[in-house]
Formats: C-alpha cells, sequence, structure tokens
C-alpha cells in the first residue's frame, strides 16, 4: 500500500480521512437548505429581511441538494462494518458530488437570471454573478482535487485489525492463540507456570507487563508471530502504551505485515509525539510500504528531536541519494559517518 499523502492525512484504518476543503464543499453543496432556515427561522438570520431568499427557493433548487444530503450521511456512516449500500455509495461519491454542483449551478443561473429579469434590479446583478462564479470555482475544484478523488476511493475495511474489535469466532481464535503461547511458554519453564495461570485472565497492569516482557524474549527468538500476539494482548490493558504500539510496527515489519506495521507505527507516533525513534519507526514502515517522500519527513522529523540518531541519518541519506537530492544525500550521509566514527571512538 503506497500512501499519498502525510501520514496524519489517514485515520486508525488507515483510510483518507476528508480534508478541510472536501468537507467546506461537501457543505456548500446543501447551501441551498441553509438559506431555507434563514428564510424562514427569524432568529438565525437575526430578524433581516428574507423576501428575496424565499423568492429565490424553489423545487427545483432544494431538490438539487438532495445527493449531497445523501453524501453526508454516508459520510458518517462511513465505519467499519458498514452495509454495503453505504460503501457503494460512497464509491461512487465523487461523482455524485460534482453531478450536484453541476445541476446546482445550471440551477442557480436559471433562477438567479429569472429574478433579476422580474424584479429588474440591476443593483443584484454583481452580486449574483459572484456567487455563480463561487458555484463554478466549488465545482472545478472538486473536480481536480485529487484528495477527494481519493478519499471517495477509500472506505474502512469491515473488520478491524485491532484485537479488541475481534468478535465472536475471530475473538475466540485469538484467545486460543494466545493460550497456546502461554502454554508453551509454561512447558518450557515450569517455574512460570503458577504466575502465568493466574494471570491469564487478570487485565492488571502486572498481566500487561508481563505479556509485555514475553513480546520481548519472542523477539530474541525471532518467534515474531507469538510475540505479535503477545504484544497486543498487552495492549489489551495498556492502549495508551506508545512504545508498546512502536515495538509491535517492527514486530509486523519482520512479518511482513507491513499495512498493520504502518497503522501501529503511526498510532506510537500520536502518543509519542515527542520521541524520535518513534518517527524513525514510522519511517520505516513508510519507506517500506512505498511512500519515500513520507518517510524522508518523518526522518527529518526524528533528527529534528534527536540530532544524533545515527541510523536517522544513514537511512535519510539514502533515500535523498534515490530521489535525486545529492547534495542532501551527500549531507545526511556525511553526517551519518561521523557519528559513526565517533561511537567507534567511544
Amino acid at each position: 500500500m503506497k500512501m499519498q499523502f502525510p501520514p496524519d492525512a489517514y485515520d486508525e484504518q488507515l483510510k483518507l480521512k476528508p480534508s478541510i476543503g472536501m468537507l467546506l464543499v461537501m457543505l456548500y453543496s446543501i447551501r441551498h437548505v441553509f438559506l431555507i432556515f434563514l428564510a424562514y427561522f427569524p432568529l438565525m438570520r437575526g430578524g433581516g429581511d428574507s423576501t428575496f431568499i424565499k423568492e429565490f427557493m424553489s423545487l427545483q433548487v432544494m431538490a438539487a441538494d438532495l445527493p449531497a444530503i445523501l453524501l453526508l450521511v454516508t459520510l458518517v456512516m462511513r465505519q467499519p462494518g458498514a452495509h454495503q449500500l453505504w460503501r457503494s455509495i460512497w464509491q461512487h461519491g465523487r461523482l455524485i458530488l460534482i453531478l450536484t454542483l453541476a445541476i446546482q449551478l445550471i440551477v442557480d443561473i436559471l433562477q438567479s437570471g429569472m429574478q433579476i429579469i422580474d424584479r429588474s434590479n440591476q443593483e443584484m446583478v454583481i452580486p449574483v454573478l459572484l456567487y455563480l462564479l463561487l458555484d463554478l470555482y466549488v465545482m472545478l475544484y472538486a473536480v481536480r482535487s485529487n484528495r477527494i478523488r481519493m478519499t471517495f476511493l477509500d472506505f474502512p475495511d469491515e473488520k478491524s485489525h485491532k484485537p479488541t474489535g475481534l468478535l465472536g469466532k475471530e475473538r475466540e481464535e485469538y484467545d486460543r492463540k494466545f493460550r497456546e503461547i502461554v502454554s508453551k511458554i509454561i512447558a518450557s519453564d515450569p517455574d512460570k507456570a503458577e504466575k502465568l495461570t493466574q494471570l491469564l485472565n487478570a487485565t492488571t497492569k502486572e498481566a500487561a507487563e508481563t505479556w509485555h516482557e514475553l513480546a520481548h524474549q519472542a523477539v530474541q527468538d525471532k518467534r515474531y508471530k507469538d510475540a505479535e500476539i503477545l504484544m497486543q494482548k498487552t495492549l489489551l490493558f495498556d492502549a495508551e502504551n506508545g512504545a508498546c504500539y512502536s515495538n509491535l510496527a517492527t514486530i509486523q515489519r519482520h512479518l511482513g505485515e507491513a499495512h498493520k506495521s504502518l497503522q501501529s507505527a503511526k498510532k506510537a507516533v500520536k502518543l509519542l509525539p515527542n520521541n524520535a525513534d518513534a518517527y524513525f519507526n514510522l519511517a520505516l514502515s513508510l519507506a517500506e510500504t512505498g511512500n519515500k517522500t513520507a518517510a524522508i519527513s518523518s526522518y527529518q522529523s526524528a533528527l529534528t528531536l534527536h540530532p544524533q540518531h545515527l541510523y536517522a541519518w544513514k537511512n535519510l541519506g539514502i533515500l535523498l541519494r534515490d530521489a535525486g537530492k545529492e547534495e542532501s544525500a551527500k549531507q545526511a550521509l556525511g553526517n551519518a559517518q561521523v557519528l559513526a566514527q565517533k561511537h567507534l571512538d567511544e
């Protein structure tokens, strides 16, 4: 999976979040509904004259907002496990939005033209032209925006990757694998049997720390699948542990689970915004998924927090060289070489 946008543009399911520009376009596409409130609810418009707004409104104008209202409802329903209907509407959402804006532009041209002619009010010509130009601009923005296009192609997976989101047979399978791992550990080290048996169903800090330690041991033994399940078990009881998410991202990279690794690394950065290693780990996951531009940015963030990070300089230099930025690459690799020599001297 190649990410085309910065990491913070994605949600926890690694799906694109609607940008502010996209949300403004969607809200603009239901402007006639808002105008109705202005016209018929005096408290909202401050008691001003609403005659022109009422005359401007018509059945055709109101009907043009309906597809956009449906899109806003679909935006709210854009969640894991949503019905296939919402998924289908969202994936055709860009076309629906553009057609809605085009129809609204045509209706507004016809409606405003008739109002100006009927009222013979030349003072309204410039405001109406500006309004129609705004209609045109918003429609062209929706047509040209790559972020809008890609967001409408993205819909959360039917199932969450988080163990806490597993239900029924899936949760039973996860618990079964976890118990199998614990059984293997007990079999290899009977002295731990009593303690681990007591902690199997515990939700205490001690339980979280124990599963975390066992996960690290599994990594050292290169039992990465066991380590992943044990680390996930830790996060069930300590969901705000950024270090655990960062470790989990590393484990998932070893397993070749690039999608999950990136998701975990993003959570680590969110929980540890001032931690250089969290950004370094995120950069590794981004590079592995093919997003070298975002990886470069993450390495730079790591180095801002920890300028002596040898491997961040080295990896940054390699990516910059691959990107054709020879001078910057030479400087980064030079910094890495200086730090490497310094470590040798120590």
